[in-house]
């Protein structure tokens, strides 16, 4: 309760030690308002962007209620910037690097209280779905968490769905070997921290950003 966990039921009586995210929403919102404003951008590009930006050495507290609604993601990144004493600057390669690497620090974060709650310890972060194509927001979560990031398959919810179906009918004796074929079917790529030390740093700058907020 305190680290707002829950446990999801699953298939063959399994259960999912589950927390919410806000993920990549916020650039969602920001390539809408940018469009809006005449701005066409790609996620690719933005992601090249904020790769030629480098390190920002700003975040935000992607949990602020704020960021929860639509419209204006932009402007409410930069409030929450300028409330929060730090850099403020509107390039979106800027403002696509802070949403990134505040991201990064949530999984961090989120890594850590898994591992005290559960009492595991945790050496390989396994991320599945279409977050995975920005490969910049996999690899400063490996820089984050200074653990390996494998990454795949991509279509993670398509894959669950049919291996549903696929154990219910019988084509499949059951979930062990529904993942088998996954693991078999589909490459997944690895990343290694390049760039720990960046977040290792900063770690309790980013902690008082969400104290003071």
């Amino acid at each position: 309760m305190k680290y707002n966990f829950t446990n999801e039921g699953g298939i063959e009586g399994t259960t999912t030690f589950h927390k919410n995210i806000l993920g990549l929403w916020a650039i969602q919102e920001c390539k809408r308002y940018w469009q809006e404003k005449g701005l066409e951008y790609s996620y690719m590009q933005l992601t090249e962007l904020a790769i030629e930006e480098g390190e920002s050495n700003a975040w935000v507290d992607l949990n602020d209620q704020r960021f929860y609604q639509s419209g204006k993601m932009p402007e409410k990144i930069k409030e929450y910037l300028r409330e929060s004493g730090q850099i403020v600057k509107s390039n979106p390669g800027f403002i696509v690097r802070v949403v990134l690497e505040s991201l990064a620090y949530d999984y961090r974060n989120t890594l850590k209280q898994v591992e005290e709650v559960t009492g595991k310890k945790i050496e390989i972060l396994h991320i599945v779905g279409g977050g995975i194509k920005n490969e910049l927001l996999t690899q400063l979560t490996a820089d984050a968490i200074g653990k390996t990031v494998i990454a795949g398959p991509v279509e993670g919810t398509i894959i669950g769905n049919i291996g549903v179906i696929a154990t219910a009918s019988g084509s499949v004796p059951g979930l062990r070997e529904w993942r088998k074929i996954v693991i078999q079917s589909f490459d997944v790529k690895s990343y290694k921290p390049v760039n720990a030390e960046y977040f290792n740093k900063n770690e309790d700058n980013f902690k008082k950003i969400h104290i003071n907020n």
